[in-house]
């Protein structure tokens, strides 16, 4: 607040005053990385331009003003499917704009080893699943149905001796499902031994040899 006076010699003094507010915005906060798809835990740097500046976020969507955690070493670790909404506030400040970011995260499809191939007769082959994502479930079928929450678990290598198909996904508790990995596997069948016409044996006469093979 400002207040002056004019003074002039024979006239009466004469006083007025204005008041000035300074408003001050705080900065936005930045983030190492924004929202999209991932196939791994990050973690994302959270900083303000502005000195003093307190940050407060969420990880499910809510307001980070009302419903906020305290940032208290610049780094927030994301290590599912998250909503995040990050502000910066400062005593006797407006409040920063909410940056929202949405980060999805998504299950590696697993590999099948071997893949798809043929089996010898009377061959046994074990099939192996895996998967690059940590802590990920695999569930698999046998039948060539797609895979549910309700088929087999992973485990243990798979001997397989006939035509089969696999079909295996991935799945983590706050991720999405991988994608169906399927690997085929047919069986070698045996061809029929050929057959002699007339049978092997101790003939008088010449005898026309007839060979053929059931298919």
């Amino acid at each position: 607040t400002i207040k002056a006076i004019t003074v002039k010699s024979g006239l009466t003094d004469n006083y007025s005053q204005a008041t000035y507010n300074i408003v001050r915005t705080v900065a936005t906060p930045s983030l190492s990385k924004i929202g999209g798809s991932f196939y791994d835990e990050i973690d994302v740097e959270v900083d303000c331009a502005t000195d003093g500046a307190s940050i407060y976020y969420t990880t499910n969507g809510d307001d980070p003003l009302t419903a906020g955690t305290l940032l208290e070493d610049g780094t927030i670790h994301i290590a599912q499917n998250t909503t995040l909404r990050v502000i910066a506030t400062k005593e006797g400040w407006v409040n920063s704009s909410v940056v929202l970011e949405v980060f999805d995260f998504y299950t590696a499809t697993p590999t099948i080893t071997p893949g798809t191939s043929s089996i010898e007769n009377n061959e046994t082959i074990n099939v192996t699943l895996s998967c690059s994502t940590k802590d990920a479930m695999i569930y698999y079928t046998t039948n060539g149905t797609d895979p549910t929450t309700s088929s087999a678990v992973y485990s243990e290598p798979i001997a397989i001796s006939t035509s089969t198909v696999i079909k295996a996904y991935a799945s983590k508790t706050g991720w999405e499902n991988s994608q169906i990995a399927t690997a085929i596997y047919t069986e070698k069948g045996i061809v029929q031994a050929p057959t002699f016409t007339p049978a092997g044996g101790t003939y008088t006469t010449s005898q026309t040899l007839n060979i053929s093979c059931e298919a």
